[in-house]
C-alpha cells in the first residue's frame, strides 16, 4: 500500500520523482528524511502521514479513502 524510502540528495530517487517536499508540512526533504508515498503516488515525510492517519484516514491531497491505515516507525 505504501512505498517507505529514506530521501538522498546525492543521487536520483525514483520515489519522489520531481517532488523535493512533503505536501503537508511544505518542508523540504533533506538528506535521509523518512519518506512514504500512497499509493495514489502523493508523497509525505512518515511522521507527517502518520500524524495524519492518526485522526483521517484520507489522503491529505486527493481524498483517497484508506480503510487499512499502517503507521510507519523508524525507530526500530
Amino acid at each position: 500500500m505504501f512505498s517507505v524510502s529514506s530521501y538522498s540528495t546525492s543521487e536520483s530517487h525514483s520515489l519522489i520523482e520531481d517532488v523535493n517536499s512533503c505536501l503537508i508540512c511544505l518542508e523540504e526533504f533533506t538528506h535521509r528524511d523518512t519518506i512514504i508515498r500512497l499509493s495514489c503516488h502523493h508523497i509525505f515525510h512518515g511522521a507527517c502521514i502518520n500524524k495524519w492517519f492518526t485522526v483521517k484516514t484520507f489522503c491529505p491531497l486527493c481524498v483517497r479513502v484508506y480503510h487499512t491505515v499502517i503507521t510507519i516507525n523508524n525507530e526500530t
